[in-house]
């Protein structure tokens, strides 16, 4: 066989082992949360007709600013498809996820062959998430726009499609917002400037992605844009704190292919030493050290930005960086014939893996629909009430599911009272069923 049909096997064989770690063990991996909820009331409504949304979700904390819909229309086929089933998103997560796969592929070939581009899949894979929420989309459309960018360096044509990508990237949520400052600030390294029109021309059609939202506001007395503006001033206005010192902390634990992973361990600092050295790697082996530089700032400039963000940063607002890493660890591979990459991501493999065959969401979604249809059972149509006295979040879920199995809690006079609660019970109190730590009590 030839290189070309080795190559498609190797990028089965990734998208195979991809598809087991997003999948194995799935009802009890999958959880659905206030996020999740949210987005597939949301989307209901529009999959009913019943009302059409103009935003999205809320951004920066529970009373900030919304962005555009674009998360929720992008769901709407799953949720159609799949008759308003919690399952959708998990289904538009996966479709998300291995996209994002063929992206680090395709990216990496492009730009250095397909020895990079398998490497970059094979690490692709192995960064994978299955939560249902609009930040899913930042490694994909920071791999896209990291690829025109790249190609704006060659071709200044591509100035443009990297301006109005950004632009549209920063509209699905604060994480991928610093990719148009990437794109910008690249223009100043090529050798051949583009037209100051072009990239107001670039800026101006990216900013009809802002559409929706500027209806939104023209309709609302421009709700959505003081929102903003008291957002900004909040970050300008710390309390004597000129910078947020946490942001560097929250990046070191987030520079990681390990999401909850156990950070006392020494896989934990040892990772990221090898993270580091194959980014450095990646840029001193660019020959281009103006891209070398540009390279730079995309690991540099959000880690400055958020030092200037003066609220709880978790670890995935480093999205932009952290989804380059597949990439640099395939980059860094070209010049030693990719035996430490390779390496690296064996153990990786492995690590991943083990937390894959142990992980589990608890509650997860099946625990949540075994507890609904445990209480629409007993009840024997008969009206009831359902309240909880659960820590905060926990009992985002159970509303959704109730109305998907047409069987709402009521809050008549007549009808009988149970709670969910966390076990274990106080004496006297009568549980009437319990799974993973949780129980319903009546009352």
């Amino acid at each position: 066989m030839n290189k070309k049909v080795w190559g498609y096997l190797l990028l089965g064989l990734i998208l195979a082992l991809g598809i087991w770690l997003r999948t194995y063990n799935l009802p009890e991996r999958y959880g659905f949360g206030w996020d999740q909820q949210d987005d597939a009331v949301k989307v209901m409504k529009m999959v009913n007709r019943e009302s059409f949304t103009l935003i999205g979700p809320r951004v920066a904390g529970p009373n900030s600013f919304f962005v555009p819909a674009w998360h929720y229309y992008f769901l709407v086929p799953f949720y159609y498809l799949g008759n308003g089933s919690p399952w959708s998103g998990l289904a538009a997560s996966l479709f998300v996820g291995m996209g994002t796969v063929l992206g680090y592929y395709f990216t990496a070939k492009k730009l250095w062959g397909e020895k990079v581009g398998l490497l970059a899949a094979w690490g692709g894979t192995l960064a994978f998430s299955i939560v249902s929420w609009n930040v899913m989309y930042t490694p994909v459309l920071t791999i896209l726009v990291f690829y025109l960018g790249n190609r704006m360096f060659e071709d200044k044509k591509y100035v443009l499609p990297a301006i109005i990508l950004a632009f549209f990237a920063g509209t699905t949520h604060l994480v991928p917002a610093s990719l148009l400052v990437m794109i910008l600030l690249g223009t100043l390294f090529l050798k051949t400037k583009p037209k100051l029109k072009s990239v107001l021309l670039g800026l101006l059609l990216g900013s009809l992605s802002l559409l929706p939202l500027l209806i939104f506001d023209i309709r609302h007395d421009f709700l959505n844009t003081k929102k903003i503006m008291e957002f900004v001033g909040e970050q300008g206005s710390s309390g004597g704190e000129k910078f947020n010192l946490l942001a560097w902390r929250a990046y070191y634990r987030g520079f990681s292919f390990m999401t909850g992973f156990d950070f006392s361990k020494i896989w934990f600092v040892a990772e990221r030493v090898a993270l580091v050295l194959f980014v450095l790697a990646g840029i001193l082996l660019e020959k281009n050290r103006k891209k070398g530089w540009w390279y730079l700032i995309w690991f540099v400039l959000p880690a400055i930005i958020l030092l200037f963000y003066h609220q709880n940063i978790p670890e995935y607002y480093f999205g932009v960086p952290i989804a380059l890493l597949p990439i640099f660890i395939a980059k860094s591979a070209v010049k030693n014939k990719g035996v430490w990459a390779i390496l690296f991501l064996l153990v990786v493999s492995v690590v991943q893996v083990k937390r894959m065959v142990s992980e589990r969401s608890v509650p997860s979604l099946t625990d949540k629909i075994a507890i609904v249809n445990f209480m629409i059972e007993y009840s024997q149509n008969r009206k009831f009430n359902f309240s909880y006295n659960v820590p905060f979040g926990d009992e985002s879920g159970y509303p959704f599911l109730f109305s998907w199995l047409k069987k709402e809690p009521t809050t008549t006079n007549d009808s009988r009272l149970y709670t969910l609660i966390t076990l274990p019970e106080k004496p006297g109190e009568r549980v009437i069923y319990s799974r993973v730590g949780l129980g319903i009590l009546e009352r």
